[in-house]
């Protein structure tokens, strides 16, 4: 079964998703998709914290996500700590900072491909 990573439960509309934000400095900020991702400081590293189901316990190098036309790679993938949603955590791309709108994401693990959702960027 394909994973799912929306709240919705036909798996379209908006990720259920947030960021957070990693400065040069260490110091680390959540923020939520509202208004959209802002990429900021080009030292800054951006994580899409993904919540999902069907994602298991995989291989973090077998889990990526194609955002927009650019490859997403997992620094986690596994239960979330809340009973059946399973977590991914992906470092975005600093290319996406030139985007904006809504992007389509497409989570994959493994062989398997989630629907499309969105994620917008500001």
């Amino acid at each position: 079964m394909p994973p799912s990573v929306t709240v919705l439960t036909n798996g379209a509309g908006q990720a259920s998703a947030y960021v957070v934000r990693v400065r040069a400095d260490g110091s680390q900020s959540v923020e939520s998709l509202d208004g959209g991702v802002r990429m900021g400081d080009a030292t800054d590293r951006m994580f899409l914290v993904l919540y999902a189901r069907g994602v298991g316990s995989p291989n973090t190098a077998e889990v990526t996500a194609v955002v927009g036309c650019l490859t997403a790679r997992a620094s986690y993938a596994g239960p979330s700590g809340d009973g059946g949603v399973d977590q991914v955590n992906l470092e975005l791309p600093r290319e996406l900072g030139s985007m904006h709108g809504n992007l389509q994401l497409q989570l994959r693990v493994a062989s398997r491909a989630s629907a499309q959702v969105t994620v917008p960027f500001a």
